[in-house]
């Protein structure tokens, strides 16, 4: 048997050899075709790329679902990722909300003091607040202390140019620093001294 294509609409024909080379007509779409004398193997172009007036009307309705269906799959596959960024704003603008709508003004701790208020020093393992007697020694602690040089911190304490006071200890806040306050210590074995402390803590009174 000869098996090949038709040109028009793509089906699949068959022939005896003795047909080869005569002209008939295609029994899908009922064009002229010519029988091929050897076997011709599928037709390299898609459906889409057939003419639609010469396909039949089942082959125009399964081309045109098809093209949909595509169109529908590329929509889904771009918007998908659109759609899961939306989500993830959505539930961050969600939480914000929620944050905001918990917080309590009488939370002392959760606000920033500013420059003359009142507030005390405190760190959560409850042991003592380093601070320093001036702005230079306080940014090389701070150096000494993300290098986690423990030996170079112990030095600075025992020249005297840095302490330590027990948490809890009240103070007025001099400078409202981005990094770290200046504050005055008001009471504790410094009271009355010039400190300088990291805004991590300092908490209002």
């Amino acid at each position: 048997m000869i098996k090949f294509h038709c040109l028009h609409c793509g089906v699949r024909i068959k022939a005896t050899p003795d047909r080869a080379g005569e002209t008939a007509k295609c029994p899908q779409c009922a064009q002229t075709i010519q029988v091929p004398d050897i076997d011709i193997p599928p037709v390299v172009a898609a459906v889409d790329d057939i003419p639609p007036q010469a396909m039949p009307a089942t082959t125009r309705l399964k081309a045109f679902i098809k093209r949909k269906v595509w169109d529908y799959s590329r929509a889904f596959l771009i918007g998908l990722p659109i759609a899961l960024v939306l989500v993830v704003i959505a539930i961050q603008i969600g939480n914000m909300g929620n944050r905001t709508s918990s917080y309590s003004p009488s939370d002392h701790r959760t606000t920033r003091p500013h420059t003359g208020d009142t507030a005390i020093l405190w760190v959560p393992s409850g042991k003592g607040v380093p601070f320093t007697f001036s702005q230079e020694t306080y940014d090389r602690m701070k150096q000494l202390a993300t290098a986690r040089d423990t030996e170079g911190f112990t030095r600075l304490l025992l020249s005297g140019v840095a302490a330590t006071t027990p948490t809890g200890t009240k103070c007025r806040i001099i400078t409202d620093g981005f990094l770290n306050y200046e504050v005055r210590l008001l009471d504790g074995p410094h009271t009355g001294a010039a400190a300088f402390v990291s805004t991590d803590f300092v908490k209002r009174d």
